[in-house]
């Protein structure tokens, strides 16, 4: 099994690029990963909202191999582009593997498309080999502009973008792109209904299929920290930072973290994984695991644990910096024996 996006229902390509415009899609093209880190370094502390910052990244080091080899991508090419402090900010990152073109790290709205094509194009007859391309040109751009861009992403381009309804952030984020070496600058008006259906595949888990064309190996689904501050008002929030006890009743460490889903400033979030930090002197040399939300009761006066603490400590470990994938998830739901919440 790989992970793939529902494209048959839910495909960026079905829509009409003939609509209302009311958004703006700038790309730049570039040779280096030191140029695409700075500009998505400019673009993030511009306060460029990530829902709108669209990358493509040709991975020609696992071209050879079959998909199933390729699970845990994501995080292998956000180090391989060294972009890994950019994580936890990029949304809708994946691996995809694109028939005669080879496998991609993608993100953003533009991520999504190219994820979400195959299906519309199988239907109509067409090789899901230029899904790039026809991304590219339901955004906007140009049949030639698109054939150039694809070209240039399979010969191991780098592309960074945003799509702004804004069109001052929109000409200020060209600036940044050209400030930052782009080696090739491009733009179209994007139709606000294209926008808002790469926004809905956004939100959208990845979910698993057996088959497919444009297949997605490895998956960053929508979930977040509660660490951040940016759910506070969640009252899961409140447990960050106390003592958790094994099931035994002896001291396992501290709720250092929650995964969760939901929506707005987190107070119906839903709970997915806790991290539990423990052992180390005066914080060097802690560890951490993640464990499934299904094995912590949190709603009792103190968070315990529904294993022991050598399952615990067994349990894989878990890397605040670099992406949680379905991989992760996989590892970590298999290790618990817990059915995965994508699939209950």
């Amino acid at each position: 099994m790989a992970i793939q996006y529902d494209a048959s229902s839910r495909s960026p390509a079905s829509i009409s690029a003939s609509g209302t415009t009311g958004a703006q899609t700038v790309v730049g093209i570039f040779e280096d990963t030191l140029d695409v880190r700075q500009a998505l370094s400019a673009i993030r502390k511009d306060g460029c909202p990530p829902d709108g910052v669209s990358v493509i990244i040709r991975d020609r080091q696992s071209d050879e191999g079959g998909a199933a080899e390729r699970h845990g991508a994501v995080a292998r090419l956000l180090a391989a582009a060294d972009l890994n402090g950019h994580a936890s900010w990029l949304v809708g990152l994946a691996s995809l593997v694109i028939p005669q073109r080879g496998t991609f790290l993608v993100a953003g709205p533009l991520g999504v498309a190219v994820a979400g094509v195959s299906g519309e194009m199988v239907a109509e007859g067409e090789s899901a080999s230029s899904a790039l391309a026809v991304a590219l040109t339901a955004f906007g751009f140009s049949d030639d502009d698109a054939i150039y861009l694809d070209h240039r992403l399979t010969a191991g381009g780098l592309l960074a973008g945003v799509t702004s309804a804004e069109p001052q952030r929109a000409e200020h984020c060209r600036a940044t792109l050209a400030d930052a070496n782009a080696v090739y600058l491009g733009s179209a008006r994007t139709d606000n209904e294209v926008v808002e259906g790469t926004r809905d595949l956004l939100v959208s888990p990845p979910e698993i299929f057996a088959e497919g064309d444009v297949v997605v190996t490895d998956a960053v689904a929508n979930l977040t920290s509660l660490k951040d501050g940016t759910r506070s008002s969640s009252p899961l929030a409140a447990v960050i930072g106390t003592r958790v006890t094994d099931a035994q009743g002896e001291d396992a460490g501290i709720v250092e973290d929650i995964i969760a889903d939901g929506t707005g400033d987190g107070s119906d979030a839903t709970p997915r994984y806790v991290v539990i930090a423990y052992g180390g002197l005066l914080g060097i040399g802690k560890k951490r695991s993640v464990v499934p939300a299904a094995h912590v009761d949190l709603g009792g006066s103190q968070p315990q644990l529904r294993v022991d603490r050598d399952t615990l400590q067994r349990a894989p470990n878990y890397d605040s910096d670099a992406p949680f994938s379905r991989r992760e998830e996989h590892l970590v739901c298999a290790y618990f024996g817990v059915q995965p919440y994508w699939n209950e």
